[in-house]
């Protein structure tokens, strides 16, 4: 029997380290970059039995910026991947700005890539210096200039919740809203202790205002067309992220690559985040068969995050010991105006978005 798969792509070299970025990622030495392809390759090839009994149904190449390949390197990952695209769908590449030309696209068009995710974050010139971003907001518009003259299908990434006060956010919307890409992700600013931003920002804006400014960036979008689906994603009707959307089903979804995660047949497994280890072929560093419990809980917290919500009637189905907990739950949440049951769908209200991680504490306290 075959099975649908989604295969995830790890490039993890960037040209800088940004100054917010907890991901797996590394400014490459000379000969990194070629010794990586090799053992991504050679860990490609261990897959070959999945492979055989899968349909592989989206393929994403992230990073890292993968954009950061040059040509000759491009095309050898393209062509080590070209077996198995025969049934893919939607076969995505993220990019920064400062590393798109034209014949890097023309190379990503001829091996089937139909989706580009682009990196922007902001417009504003002094946060991109501050979160160390190496691209300029013209630099932007030229690269989606050279994106669409061969592929259609874009999303562009924004981060809100710089600094309290700051509005340059809805600026840069707008030049999204501009650009008029398929996709829009937005994402709240992390601000980790041990990474160089923490201590470059005098304030951090506060959780109220981080609602406010999701809030005003929603409302914008819908107003113009952009339809939410997800937590953080928008798009216009019809270009939801194939590939994502795997993730928040639980559908079996390889990583392969350095520090990448993977789910097959409810087993959990990633890789090492360091990269000698990983070119020595030291690859697999955690394995887990999840418990029942544990699925569940990530059937809960990753279902919810999508608009449309859940089915409730198969959810009891597969966990049929823990029924009544789960009615208990999903009762509790509705009368807190969190949770929507209508028919078999299980969906979260705008309140019950917002706030999805207080939803699955209350779900780990009844387990």
């Amino acid at each position: 029997m075959m099975n649908d798969l989604g295969l995830y792509v790890h490039i993890p070299f960037c040209q800088a380290r940004c100054h917010y970025c907890d991901f797996v990622s590394l400014c490459p030495r000379p000969g990194d970059i070629d010794n990586y392809l090799g053992a991504l390759e050679k860990e490609l090839l261990g897959f070959d039995r999945l492979f055989d009994r899968s349909i592989i149904e989206t393929i994403y190449i992230g990073g890292g910026t993968p954009s950061i390949l040059n040509l000759d390197q491009t095309g050898r990952l393209l062509e080590m991947l070209q077996p198995l695209r025969k049934a893919v769908t939607e076969f995505t590449i993220e990019a920064n700005p400062e590393s798109v030309s034209d014949e890097k696209v023309r190379l990503w068009q001829d091996h089937g890539i139909d989706r580009v995710s682009l990196g922007m974050q902001t417009s504003d010139p002094l946060w991109l210096k501050t979160l160390g971003r190496i691209h300029t907001t013209e630099k932007v518009a030229q690269a989606v200039d050279i994106i669409r003259q061969r592929i259609d299908c874009l999303n562009i990434d924004l981060i809100y919740g710089l600094a309290p006060g700051d509005k340059t956010y809805m600026k840069t919307l707008e030049e999204i809203i501009g650009l008029r890409p398929q996709h829009i992700s937005i994402y709240e600013l992390e601000v980790y202790d041990h990474l160089p931003l923490a201590k470059m920002l005098s304030e951090r804006v506060d959780s109220d205002e981080s609602f406010e400014q999701f809030h005003r960036l929603m409302s914008r979008l819908e107003s113009v067309g952009y339809q939410r689906y997800e937590v953080s994603n928008f798009s216009l009707p019809g270009f939801e992220a194939k590939h994502n959307q795997r993730y928040w089903k639980r559908q079996n979804t390889l990583g392969v690559g350095l520090g990448a995660h993977s789910l097959i047949d409810n087993k959990r497994f990633n890789n090492t985040a360091d990269l000698t280890q990983y070119l020595a072929g030291e690859r697999i560093e955690h394995r887990e068969n999840l418990s029942s419990d544990e699925a569940l809980l990530e059937e809960i917290m990753l279902g919810l995050r999508r608009v449309k919500g859940m089915n409730y009637r198969n959810l009891i189905k597969q966990y049929p010991d823990r029924s009544d907990m789960i009615d208990r739950f999903v009762q509790q949440q509705i009368q807190l105006d969190r949770l929507i049951l209508t028919d078999d769908c299980l969906k979260a209200t705008q309140l019950g978005l917002d706030l999805l991680d207080r939803i699955v504490l209350d779900f780990m306290s009844l387990q």
